[in-house]
C-alpha cells in the first residue's frame, strides 16, 4: 500500500513533482471560474470549520463565524496554488504575495487594526479529516486554529480532476 504524505507549510519542507510544461501552460492559462468563487460554502469547507470550532469549544473560546470575503480569497488562493504548481504562503502573482494582501485585494475592509492568519495543507486525495487531524498536530497551525484573538475564519476547498486537495483556512481579526 503505497503511503500518502499530506503536505502543510511550514511543518514539513516537500518538492511537489513539476507538471510538464505543456500542462503547466494550461493550468496557467485557466480562469478561476467565478461561479464556484462565489457558490455557497462546500461540505468539506463547511466542515473543516465545523471541527475547528468544536476543538475551539472544547478550550472554552467562542466559535468562529464564516467570513465570505476570506471564504472567496481561500478559495482563489486554493485554486491558484493548483493552477500555479506552488504551495507556499507567498503567492507568485503581483500584488497579492501576503494573506493580507490577497484579503484587501479581495474586498476586505481595513479597519484601524486587522490581521490575517492562513494554514494551509495538500494531499494526494481527498479527506478532511486528515486535514484538520495534521493542522492540529502541527503547533503553528495548532496555534493558529486555538488563537481566542480571531473572530472569523473562512475556508477554501480546491479538488484537482486527479484528486488532489488544496485546502485554506483564513483566519481574521478586526478590532
Amino acid at each position: 500500500m503505497r503511503r500518502i504524505a499530506p503536505l502543510l507549510i511550514g511543518a514539513a519542507i516537500a518538492v511537489l513533482a513539476a507538471a510538464g510544461f505543456a500542462e503547466q501552460q494550461e493550468k496557467e492559462r485557466q480562469v478561476c471560474p467565478i461561479t464556484w468563487l462565489t457558490a455557497p460554502q462546500t461540505h468539506d469547507e463547511a466542515e473543516f470549520i465545523t471541527l475547528t470550532n468544536a476543538d475551539r469549544r472544547k478550550l472554552g473560546l467562542r466559535p468562529l463565524a464564516l467570513d465570505p470575503t476570506l471564504q472567496q480569497v481561500a478559495r482563489t488562493d486554493s485554486w491558484e496554488m493548483y493552477a500555479k504548481d506552488y504551495f507556499d504562503h507567498r503567492s507568485p502573482s503581483a500584488g497579492q504575495s501576503t494573506p493580507m494582501d490577497r484579503y484587501l485585494k479581495g474586498g476586505g475592509s481595513y479597519r484601524r487594526r486587522i490581521i490575517v492568519g492562513e494554514n494551509l495543507y495538500y494531499c494526494t486525495r481527498a479527506d478532511v479529516q486528515r486535514g484538520h487531524t495534521a493542522f492540529m498536530h502541527s503547533p503553528g497551525h495548532r496555534k493558529n486554529i486555538l488563537d481566542p484573538e480571531w473572530e472569523q475564519m473562512g475556508v477554501g476547498v480546491y479538488q484537482a480532476p486527479n484528486g488532489r486537495f488544496w485546502v485554506t483556512e483564513m483566519f481574521l481579526y478586526r478590532r
